[in-house]
């Protein structure tokens, strides 16, 4: 009787121990890679409030973490991604004028669209120099979306003029 009442005593305490450990054991999802700053996120259209694109061929994200923001009104857009606080820093705006965009389709940086990037210094694009594109891939004024994808290179004229290079460029964000 006594090699029964071990057995069971023991059995219980593997039963107490294993669900402790179960308890005790969380599982965690990793971090999708474009959080890190390591890969692109990928063009949606569904407003997932992401954004990324490549600066002179590093990776530039805005991610939730940081700082993003977009705006629709009249025809005209406004995109900004701010990376203060991160060790790749700058501002990326993307505007354009009144009654330049109604429909999905690629517009170009000239004239109506521009582009900024800021970082020691203000990069702009012109409508001579600078060649660039923002293709919309989805326009949705009743769920408040703006989805694209872009590529500009602006420039800072100031006191040697030099170029960045903004390419692979996606946006998927809630306004």
């Amino acid at each position: 009787m006594k090699k029964t009442n071990i057995i069971l005593l023991c059995f219980i305490t593997i039963i107490i121990v294993c669900n402790f450990s179960l308890v005790s054991c969380e599982y965690k999802a990793p971090e999708p890679a474009y959080i890190k700053d390591t890969i692109l996120p990928a063009i949606t259209t569904t407003g997932t409030n992401t954004f990324g694109c490549k600066l002179n061929g590093s990776y530039w994200l805005a991610v939730p973490n940081k700082s993003f923001q977009a705006n629709y009104s009249n025809g005209a857009i406004s995109l900004r991604f701010d990376k203060s606080g991160d060790n790749k820093r700058g501002i990326l705006i993307i505007t354009s004028l009144s009654n330049t965009i109604f429909n999905i389709g690629q517009y170009n940086f000239q004239h109506a669209i521009k582009g900024n990037y800021t970082e020691n210094g203000i990069y702009r694009t012109s409508d001579t120099t600078s060649f660039g594109n923002l293709n919309i891939l989805r326009l949705d004024t009743v769920n408040r979306i703006i989805s694209g994808t872009f590529e500009f290179s602006p420039e800072n004229t100031s006191i040697n003029p030099t170029k960045v290079f903004i390419t692979e460029g996606r946006v998927d964000l809630k306004y």
